[in-house]
């Protein structure tokens, strides 16, 4: 005899379907975005239009027309909103910041509005979960594929096989150097430091959105990565990152920071072992070790005999005496000085000191009053322990490893990396909606 089921349990059966075609589709959204960053705009492009309009359909569908947005996100969102308008025209009104202002608009005044407005889909602990499962996913494609690049390089992967993602993808290695390029290291500022604080925290199956063997080859794929990319910013932020995991774990309640001493044991003994064996190889191999790389790193910051610190310290000087002529709102978003390094004359390496001097004093710390805000709340709802106190700490020292590393390059400055601070926006969004001690 069949079953007929009521309007009610056919309603929830097609939310509870919708639901989870809509998660695939943004957690395949946020891959792309980790793993070809920069690259296949157009296909992005058609996957957010079809995201936002999936959230609008499914909230005046299934949802009375509301929003998963705590008030607060709504007012910081319309805030950095109107101040990037405010700062554009500034830019527009300058002498040298026409062209520049209306390039970087986007960046300043519309993405901060669609990050918002994607957070408001992420209602449910399985969409978190969801989330964190996808950034280890995509360290691990990341990893296969530069295993894959290196490979093919030294002549052990078939050409027939072997696809080009990016214009320039390769593995350049000779006696005393190696070094790597490839596009998606940008998203390793944020996924291997990320990686070590969640193998430190993520102890127990329960706080572990993933089995911990897969946290553990993710991390060895990054950290090979990072020592064969030779890379100045990576090195440093994942060196940075132990230290930064033993400072955000502080904050948690005595009952969770019981440390597993074993465990910690075991996973010093391992990365040890691991880079122990990579010096080595590449020693003996290529004549290229960690004094070697350690050397590289040092040599950036003499700025009397290298090029590149030569460069950046006359341009810091350049931006520098540009913003003491208008120190207090700066020369607006797009603006340049005489010191010019490529074709976008308003884009510079040094992004903090080149936000400083385009929105002077005042736009500066209102920009920082946002960060300092996610910090605070972060950290409360890292002292409220439990299973998003050990999703924020792998977080925010993913976000403060990739913030340190922005202070040299514009990697902050693109659709494509937004979701660095986004991310931790997320989780206490939902924390406030849903755990009302956390406002």
């Amino acid at each position: 005899m069949c079953e007929i089921k009521s309007p009610l349990d056919m309603h929830y059966s097609s939310v509870l379907i919708f639901s989870k075609l809509f998660t695939i589709l943004g957690c395949f959204f946020f891959f792309l975005m980790l793993f070809m960053p920069t690259a296949h705009q157009q296909l992005k492009l058609l996957l957010l239009l079809l995201v936002i309009g999936t959230i609008v359909m499914k909230s005046t569908v299934f949802e009375n027309n509301k929003l998963f947005l705590h008030p607060k996100m709504l007012i910081w969102s319309l805030f950095y909103a109107f101040l990037g308008l405010f700062f554009i025209l500034i830019g527009l009104i300058s002498a040298r910041g026409a062209e520049g202002a209306l390039s970087v608009g986007t960046v300043y005044a519309l993405w901060p509005l669609v990050f918002t407005f994607l957070i408001c889909s992420i209602g449910t602990e399985k969409k978190i979960d969801a989330l964190f499962k996808t950034l280890v996913l995509a360290s691990l494609c990341i990893g296969l594929s530069v295993l894959i690049i290196v490979l093919h390089t030294m002549g052990y992967f078939p050409d027939c096989l072997y696809v080009n993602i990016f214009d320039r993808q390769d593995f350049d290695f000779g006696r005393g150097s190696v070094s790597l390029h490839y596009k998606p290291m940008e998203s390793l500022l944020f996924l291997v430091p990320f990686l070590v604080a969640a193998v430190f925290t993520w102890r127990r199956r329960q706080d572990c959105p993933v089995p911990r063997r897969w946290l553990w080859i993710a991390l060895s794929f990054g950290v090979i990565t990072v020592v064969i990319s030779s890379r100045n910013a990576l090195l440093f932020v994942v060196m940075l990152s132990i230290p930064l995991t033993l400072l955000f774990h502080s904050f948690m309640p005595r009952r969770q920071k019981k440390y597993n001493l074993k465990l910690f044991f075991f996973a010093v003994l391992g990365v040890s072992l691991l880079l122990m064996f990579l010096n080595f190889y590449l020693d003996s191999v290529y004549s290229f070790n960690f004094h070697s790389l350690l050397d590289g790193l040092m040599r950036k910051f003499d700025f009397q005999g290298n090029p590149s610190a030569i460069l950046r310290r006359d341009q810091f000087f350049a931006l520098w005496d540009g913003f003491l002529q208008n120190p207090f709102f700066g020369a607006g978003h797009g603006a340049s000085v005489d010191y010019v390094r490529s074709d976008k004359a308003w884009v510079y390496e040094l992004s903090y000191v080149a936000l400083l001097f385009q929105v002077g004093v005042f736009g500066f710390m209102a920009y920082l009053s946002g960060i300092f805000w996610i910090y605070w709340m972060g950290i409360r709802l890292i002292r409220k322990g439990g299973k998003f106190s050990n999703y924020m700490v792998p977080t925010l020292v993913g976000m403060t490893c990739f913030l340190i590393a922005n202070a040299t390059n514009q990697y902050l400055a693109k659709f494509d990396s937004m979701w660095v601070v986004f991310l931790p926006v997320a989780l206490i969004n939902y924390a406030l909606l849903c755990k009302p001690d956390c406002s």
